[in-house]
């Protein structure tokens, strides 16, 4: 009782692609111009909700294999991406400052700073730190799924886990490279593995998640907390929470997906990767753009995610074509 089958097959489900899909789009929105209370409803859930989809299509391989696939699929896109993001701040600096030699400097102070495990850097870790944090979930993740043969066991160190991040975060102790926020975030990675292997997967409780996620919403707004979980501020409660949000969603998705045609959010699920790497870019111009000729609103906002995933979306179709290895694909 509690072992796992490690040979057991990993078929692709849309539904988590869907979940992929609105977990993306929310983090597009949570980084512009977004109403306070939907981006505490957005931050309460947006980034657990990878760690727990990434630990549903958690499978062991042998070690070689495994750390070179995520190498492919995590940190070669994390080093393009830190490339593009290192000449997007020297075209910043130098629009603001026409000083090209202390723009080239801002920059590799910015990657330099990144190398050291500083987590403020621009260019290393922008919004790509979750790429990192992510391919550390799975390192760590795997030495402990590998030697341990229990799931029960195996759920009492996640546990553990959880608690040290927490305190961590409690007593405002900050790791190198995201090292407490991977302690902490390794419980939705392994609660995802076993929600992929349990008897709930295609369970039919729409009405009950739509109404749940209504409750959540509700509940996010009146607790208000302030969620970082890059520098590991994710208070204790939200774990319930976010896991609840989660799961509500997916439930919702299993109802909608005969009756709607959610094609675009299996595609941006499929894309989650390039679009959290190149939207900085796209919405620093924005950001100037809007400054000049456009008040505050609301609308500028959710008009500047739309533009983001149209033209991401497009670009994106060359880098599958002409560069897969740069986006994990190769």
């Amino acid at each position: 009782m509690g072992d796992y089958n490690i040979s057991k097959p990993i078929k692709r489900l849309d539904q988590f692609d869907y979940l992929k899909g609105l977990g993306i789009i929310l983090v597009l929105w949570g980084h512009t111009l977004c109403p306070p209370a939907i981006k505490t409803f957005i931050y309460s859930f947006h980034m657990p909700l990878f760690f727990f989809v990434s630990g549903c299509f958690f499978k062991p391989v042998p070690i070689r294999e495994f750390v070179e696939k995520k190498t492919k699929q995590l940190m070669i896109p994390w080093a393009f991406f830190s490339f593009i993001l290192f000449a997007l701040l020297i075209v910043l600096y130098f629009y603001a400052t026409r000083d090209f030699s202390g723009s080239l400097k801002v920059a590799l102070g910015s990657l330099w700073a990144g190398i050291k495990g500083d987590e403020s850097s621009y260019v290393c870790f922008r919004t790509i730190w979750f790429l990192v944090a992510l391919f550390e979930v799975y390192i760590v993740y795997y030495l402990f799924f590998t030697r341990i043969k229990n799931l029960i066991i195996l759920s009492g160190v996640s546990i553990l886990f959880y608690i040290i991040g927490w305190t961590l975060y409690d007593k405002n102790i900050d790791l190198p490279y995201f090292l407490d926020t991977v302690l902490s975030v390794l419980i939705y990675f392994h609660l995802g593995y076993l929600f992929r292997n349990s008897k709930f997967l295609n369970r039919d409780i729409s009405l009950l998640a739509i109404l749940s996620i209504i409750l959540l919403f509700v509940i996010s707004i009146q607790l208000s907390p302030e969620v970082d979980l890059k520098s590991n501020r994710f208070p204790v409660y939200l774990l319930p929470l976010s896991l609840s949000i989660v799961i509500s969603f997916y439930y919702v998705f299993i109802f909608l997906m005969d009756k709607c045609n959610l094609k675009f959010l299996k595609v941006l699920g499929t894309e989650s990767l390039v679009l959290m790497g190149l939207h900085p870019a796209i919405f620093e111009i924005s950001t100037i753009v809007q400054s000049k000729y456009f008040n505050n609103s609301y609308w500028v906002g959710i008009s500047i995610v739309i533009v983001s995933i149209l033209l991401i979306h497009n670009f994106s179709k060359i880098l599958y074509r002409y560069t897969p290895c740069l986006v994990g694909k190769g």
